[in-house]
């Protein structure tokens, strides 16, 4: 609960990026004209096929796959204790860490499309004037802005008051919010998220190869340029491991006690976790993994202890009892187990 006013915050600013690409949109209809709205010449739409119909469709199934991976593997974590990672998994400082990456990406993102337009390559944004345009207009009128309204295409829908701006929710047919693609770049989150604190081989060679698949598929439905592509597969990694080497999770024991009130503590082969006035029960593979590693300086009286068959350690290890309850061991012949960074 000490993450709510962050998290709410993160949800409030999915409400602000929404409103930009509504703004971008508006503001595309009402300053450029129709030669400014034609599509950009890209390499990629060069060598790949056109998709339309239901095909168009098939980069957001890519996209909604991963988020749906992402968002199962967090929910059960709360219930399942995951074999394939040596460190516990805390769901709260993962969508913590996927929100605050995603805003401030989202923000990166809006002032690169607000500052300058790029006309939309997709179905629902090309210009195409009429025959009765073609023979009776002058380059004059196809040079000026804003573009007359015959040769807008069937799906052009921009936003026609600040209302629309504001609260209009429209993810995926809008227009000139190109720069850099959301598409890849909410994939690439989510993948980055699976190999950060799910290290399983199968969902590593799942995650990446449907993201690899989604790239063509987004370029040959036009929803993006190459250039938006690429940005997003180096911007998006750049910041996530930025965040990460100045801003940790913090979860190890003495970060959670003394930011959120978390201690750790064991009972013969029982272990718990206090928080406030109440205390729980909790698996071994919950402890924070520097929970065996306290220096014995910091420790008053030894408590011997059996074996556990959950100890990381087979040998037999000897427990201090630390003040506030929390309770640490010192394998005898084993070196003390040192966190990487994964």
């Amino acid at each position: 609960m000490k993450h709510w006013k962050m998290l709410v915050f993160c949800m409030l600013m999915q409400v602000f990026h929404s409103s930009c690409t509504n703004l971008v949109y508006y503001l595309q209809a009402t300053n450029l004209s129709g030669a400014q709205r034609t599509p950009l010449f890209d390499v990629s739409f060069k060598f790949l096929p056109l998709l339309t119909g239901w095909m168009w469709n098939l980069s957001d199934i890519f996209i909604y796959t991963l988020i749906t991976i992402t968002v199962f593997l967090l929910v059960s974590s709360i219930f399942v204790s995951w074999s394939f990672t040596p460190k516990p998994i805390y769901a709260v400082l993962i969508v913590r860490r996927f929100f605050v990456t995603l805003v401030l990406l989202q923000q990166l993102r809006a002032i690169s499309f607000l500052t300058t337009f790029l006309p939309g390559a997709s179905e629902q944004c090309i210009y195409e004037p009429t025959e009765q345009m073609k023979e009776g207009g002058t380059i004059a009128e196809f040079l000026a802005a804003p573009a007359m309204e015959g040769g807008n295409p069937e799906g052009w829908n921009p936003p026609r008051s600040w209302d629309q701006i504001i609260f209009r929710s429209d993810s995926f047919t809008g227009c000139g919010d190109l720069m850099f693609s959301s598409h890849i770049m909410v994939s690439t989150l989510c993948v980055l998220t699976v190999f950060k604190y799910y290290p399983s081989l199968f969902l590593r060679i799942l995650t990446f190869t449907l993201i690899a698949i989604m790239v063509p598929f987004t370029l040959a439905s036009r929803k993006h340029y190459t250039l938006d592509v690429l940005t997003s597969l180096y911007v998006t990694p750049m910041l996530f491991e930025l965040l990460w080497v100045k801003w940790g999770d913090g979860d190890d024991r003495s970060n959670l006690e003394r930011k959120y009130g978390i201690r750790y503590g064991a009972k013969g082969e029982a272990y718990h976790i206090s928080v406030g006035n109440r205390m729980f029960k909790i698996n071994a593979d919950q402890l924070p993994v520097d929970f065996f590693n306290s220096p014995p300086s910091s420790f008053e009286g030894d408590i011997e202890m059996a074996d556990a068959p959950s100890m990381r350690s087979k040998n037999s290890a000897r427990y201090k009892e630390v003040p506030q309850g929390v309770v640490a061991t010192l394998p005898s012949e084993s070196p003390p187990h040192t966190p990487s960074s994964e």
